[in-house]
């Protein structure tokens, strides 16, 4: 992915950004009205903006690079696995399970 297109992408979210903040500083957009774009924009637009972002073409390399990403992740969550094991040994039962499910599958 250029640069450019980053730029371009992030320079269109300020501007949308600066267009909120100043109609609502002129009261252009009351809370209900906030309040009414925020559903929307969570239960219609976000999901419609993550399919078509995977709308592009298919090509061996990409299906290559998905299998690496894939095979990268098994191999981090069993070393993770393994690591939770050993770090958590002499934690209290009904404590270790929580801390290896919160090693494994960090949200980080």
């Amino acid at each position: 992915m250029s640069y450019t297109l980053i730029i371009n992408n992030v320079s269109v979210l300020f501007l949308i950004m600066g267009v909120g903040i100043i109609s609502t500083k002129r009261n252009i957009i009351t809370p209900e009205i906030s309040q009414g774009l925020s559903k929307l924009l969570v239960t219609v637009i976000m999901p419609l903006r993550i399919i078509s972002s995977f709308q592009m073409e298919f090509s061996r390399e990409l299906l290559m690079n998905a299998g690496i990403v894939f095979a990268a992740s098994i191999g981090i969550h069993l070393i993770s696995i393994l690591l939770a094991e050993i770090l958590f040994k002499r934690v209290p039962f009904h404590q270790r399970n929580v801390l290896k499910m919160m090693t494994v599958f960090a949200n980080s």
